[in-house]
């Protein structure tokens, strides 16, 4: 399992709903991605999360990677 980091208005914003969701969006269930798992990712490249139907997608490569 991969876990990408939630933003802090995400965990304290007091209403737990809402934080098991965006939770469940940010977890990448079967995969153990590190960090050079990740630069090789393409741009694109979409990551089922456990939310159904979310995905995390690859939205920039150099010189940064970014998903969102």
């Amino acid at each position: 399992m991969t876990v990408f980091a939630l933003d802090d208005v995400s965990i304290f914003s007091g209403n737990g709903y809402a934080y098991v969701t965006g939770f469940r969006c940010h977890v990448v269930p079967d995969k153990l991605l590190m960090a050079a798992d990740l630069e090789r990712l393409v741009l694109g490249t979409a990551l089922a999360t456990l939310e159904p139907g979310k995905k995390l997608v690859v939205t920039k490569v150099k010189p940064r990677l970014s998903i969102n």
